[in-house]
């Protein structure tokens, strides 16, 4: 076993094992246990031959169930009545279908009228680059009633695919106790719901990334770096950061391939309009100007809906006023953070490594820059690395801070207070005071910052593991 197994455990000997070049297959009770005795125990556990591990499988499958019909309820049966969101992408990718300005909102308008009853008090400034628009042209040449249930069902499935690949990514097996309680804690996220809801591009963004590291494994990377560029064409903010990542731990072919294929889709969309000479690049920095100074990425009170935003420029602007200063502690917080977890992840290989890796930077990236409430999707990644943690018998105290500072986001508690607000439920003299505008109300910023922190704490503490004597994990069963 080497010896810069991240845990010590043998969890990730497949690819790693000794030898010329042999490749062990392990199993997932082989991967948790390390042995034979304790692999016969899992198996023993998961096969329900003990009364506890009936009951485990039980109740783990109770709360599958439970988080699947959440799931359903609140996201895959309100989509197609609303979609809102998804009304901007669709009509800015029919327009760049028929060579006309995706940026130009009269003109979206007109396409909206043509395209069916689509709301057009949905539309507003859109700041999505071109090549998004060339992923989504095959769902914009359907009618808008039917595009926007093929679409919530094209959601629908990513969920479920993101759903089984964190569990696989995570080593366990869907049919284990583990991996319905991981499958159970994604589909359960209410970002998630969110985004299903309102027809947002992040389900398929988390669903290519999950992916695309599981075909790496497969040393597939001509897909895996197809599925990357599909991801960071759709959000570039953050498919960006695991193209990064990519190169971080020196997978570069894949990175490189990802990095070709963004561009290829780039010039695509931008010779498209150039042939049918379109004026695009004013319309959209107008669009981004407005958004960001007024508009939805405003973290000013100006913004009504500002309580959705996730970066650190929300809480910071409501106690610094308009300046370089916000900016430059923002980055400094995420910089400092990001060098120092990446100069332990490079001491680190193993499959934790790579969870742990995944969750710092998809945390990072969303404290960095503009990111919505949607986004917080990207919380698959620790929520998978806590519960793998979890079942090993070494300190726990990280992975339980860090499940439950996760926890708040299974219930859109920022929302819930802005509702009430408004409602008169908080009075008028709370809801605007500094406390509640500037600690109350960006709470899930705080839990970020907060998750951020307890990751990178957790890659030094996991670096200062390499060499140490194995020691058993628990048999859960998994």
């Amino acid at each position: 076993m080497r010896a810069d197994d991240l845990d010590g455990h043998g969890l990730d000997q497949e690819g790693h094992a000794a030898g010329k070049g042999a490749r062990a297959v392990q199993s997932d009770e082989s991967n948790s246990t390390g042995g034979t005795d304790l692999r016969a125990a899992s198996a023993d556990g998961l096969n329900g031959a003990s009364r506890a591990g009936k009951v485990r499988v039980v109740v783990c499958a109770l709360l599958l169930c439970a988080a699947c019909a959440e799931f359903v309820a609140r996201g895959v049966l309100r989509a197609p009545g609303n979609s809102g969101d998804f009304a901007v992408f669709y009509t800015g990718a029919r327009a760049w279908t028929h060579g006309t300005n995706p940026y130009d909102v009269e003109n979206l308008k007109r396409v909206a009228r043509q395209a069916g009853d689509v709301p057009e008090n949905s539309l507003h400034n859109s700041a999505y680059p071109p090549a998004t628009f060339v992923i989504l042209a095959p769902v914009s040449l359907l009618p808008w009633e039917a595009a926007k249930v093929v679409w919530a069902g094209i959601n629908t499935v990513a969920i479920l695919m993101l759903a089984y690949g964190v569990v696989r990514l995570a080593d366990l097996r869907l049919t284990s106790p583990l991996g319905m309680l991981l499958a159970a804690g994604v589909l359960a996220l209410a970002p998630i719901h969110t985004g299903v809801h309102v027809g947002q591009l992040t389900p398929v963004l988390a669903a290519c990334i999950v992916l695309a590291y599981l075909l790496d494994d497969k040393r597939r990377v001509w897909l895996g770096g197809v599925l990357l560029a599909i991801a960071t064409v759709l959000k570039p903010q953050v498919g960006m950061v695991f193209i990064g990542f990519e190169f971080i731990r020196s997978r570069f072919r894949v990175a490189l391939l990802a990095t070709l294929f963004t561009a290829l889709i780039f010039v695509v969309a931008i010779g498209w309009l150039a042939v049918n000479h379109v004026d695009w690049w004013s319309s959209w920095y107008d669009n981004y100007h407005a958004f960001m100074h007024g508009g939805a990425g405003d973290p000013r009170p100006i913004n009504p809906t500002r309580h959705q935003l996730l970066n650190l420029h929300y809480p910071l602007r409501s106690f610094l006023p308009p300046g370089p200063a916000i900016e430059v502690i923002t980055l400094s917080f995420v910089g400092t953070l990001g060098v120092v977890g990446l100069i332990a992840l490079r001491k680190l290989r193993g499959r934790r490594a790579e969870l742990l890796g995944l969750s710092l930077f998809g945390v990072l990236s969303l404290l960095a820059v503009y990111q919505r409430y949607y986004s917080a999707i990207l919380l698959v990644f620790p929520l998978a690395w806590a519960i793998v943690e979890l079942r090993s018998r070494r300190r726990r105290a990280l992975p339980i801070i860090s499940l439950g500072l996760t926890a708040v986001f299974f219930v859109p508690t920022a929302m819930a207070l802005n509702v009430a607000a408004g409602k008169g439920y908080i009075p008028a003299g709370v809801a605007d005071s500094w406390w509640w505008q500037g600690i109350i109300m960006p709470h899930q910023v705080y839990a970020l910052a907060a998750m951020a922190t307890v990751l990178v704490i957790a890659t030094w503490q996991a670096r200062g593991r390499i060499g140490q004597p194995p020691r058993p994990a628990a048999t859960d069963g998994n």
